[in-house]
């Protein structure tokens, strides 16, 4: 399976997302980068949802800011894995790292226009 993911990937890519998948380097804690992107954007998609924004948790806040932003850092790591260790640029993973920084942007903006995380409604005496 591992094989025809390859190729697949080889013929979208260029061939540069192969070197890429194939190196050491793009995986962390031995899960393949692809996988944990896949789940850092179903999990976005679930932290983005509009009544995850209503929501009055300010855990769910912060988890969104938490999430988006190691999103970011894996970005920057990637970007660096694909520069210095794999001497490859892969267009694919480009235009990823680019919809994740649009979404770290955009979470940014969206939780600093919030003020701050909606508080619960205060109990009454009585």
């Amino acid at each position: 399976m591992r094989g025809d993911m390859a190729v697949l990937v080889l013929l979208l890519a260029g061939g540069a997302a192969w070197l890429l998948s194939a190196s050491t380097a793009a995986a962390a804690l031995w899960i393949a980068d692809t996988v944990l992107g896949l789940v850092f954007f179903v999990a976005m998609v679930a932290l983005c949802l509009p009544a995850a924004w209503r929501a009055t948790s300010p855990w769910l806040h912060r988890g969104r800011i938490a999430a988006v932003s190691i999103g970011a850092l894996s970005v920057l790591y990637l970007v660096w894995v694909e520069l210095f260790a794999v001497n490859a640029i892969c267009l694919w993973c480009t235009a990823v790292h680019v919809v994740t920084l649009c979404l770290f942007a955009a979470v940014t903006v969206g939780q600093s226009m919030g003020a701050s995380p909606p508080q619960a409604p205060a109990r009454s005496a009585g």
